[in-house]
This record gives structure tokens, C-alpha cells and sequence, in this order.
């Protein structure tokens, strides 16, 4: 029998602890609204990919089970690493676990009246973003120089 690899032990972790915490903070400061009376919490429900496309929710779904299906084949070959993969899965998961049971994303985040709300999965895959292009693009300029 083939032994797991210790890094796939801290990819489920850290996976399922940031998806833990997307679930409670949805549940926290939308359904509960406690946050409602910080400033910038104001909970929101979406049920458009973007704040006022309506997707029907097959679509969505659809959408979700491919993109994580692609995460772990990006995964599994190695162009990613495991922190990277469990942000981009764990964020997947968040929102599509919404879509699945609500027929929308909780949002609750925003920084003003100009920027959309946002929950933490969002953050999860933006973070995801900006590090995969940051990592591509150091690595594409270090291999021109030689």
C-alpha cells in the first residue's frame, strides 16, 4: 500500500480548516447578522456569479464541479503548490456549497458603496490569484535571464 505523502495530510487540513471558517463566518454574519452592526459587514445574498447576473443554478454547479476538477489536475501535476491548491479548492468549495443548499453566495464583506461584497472564499481565491500570477511571473523572469 502506497503511504500518503506528509504534505497532502497538511493540504487536507489546511483545506478543510479554511472552508470551516468560510462556512462559520457565512453562517456567523449573514444568517445570525451579527456583524451588522460593524461598518463594513453588510450581508448580502447573491445569486449571480457577479452582483446582478442571474446564472441558473445548473450552470453554477456545473461551472464548480469542472473548475475543481481542474484544480486538482493542475494540482496533481505539480503546477501549483499544495498551499495554493487547498486556497483555490477551499474557495471553490465555500461558494459552490452555497449554490448547491441556497441557490446563492452569502456575501457579507465590503470596503464601501464603490466595491462589491465579498465573502471569505472570495478572499480565498483572490489571494489564490494574485500568488499564482506573482509566482509565474517572478519564475518566467528568472528563466529569461539565464
Amino acid at each position: 500500500m502506497k503511504k500518503i505523502p506528509k504534505h497532502f495530510r497538511w493540504f487536507l487540513i489546511l483545506m478543510v480548516g479554511l472552508l470551516a471558517i468560510d462556512l462559520f463566518t457565512k453562517y456567523f454574519f449573514y444568517d445570525l447578522q451579527l456583524g451588522s452592526k460593524i461598518s463594513f459587514i453588510q450581508p448580502m445574498f447573491n445569486l449571480g456569479i457577479s452582483r446582478s447576473m442571474k446564472v441558473p443554478g445548473f450552470v453554477s454547479i456545473g461551472i464548480g464541479w469542472i473548475s475543481l476538477l481542474l484544480f486538482i489536475l493542475i494540482y496533481h501535476k505539480k503546477y501549483i503548490s499544495w498551499v495554493l491548491a487547498a486556497l483555490l479548492i477551499a474557495g471553490t468549495l465555500g461558494n459552490m456549497v452555497d449554490r448547491i443548499w441556497l441557490g446563492g453566495v452569502r456575501d457579507f464583506l465590503t470596503v464601501g458603496n464603490w466595491f462589491p461584497v465579498f465573502n471569505f472564499a472570495d478572499i480565498l481565491l483572490n489571494v489564490w490569484i494574485l500568488s499564482y500570477f506573482w509566482k509565474e511571473f517572478f519564475t518566467w523572469k528568472n528563466k529569461t535571464k539565464h
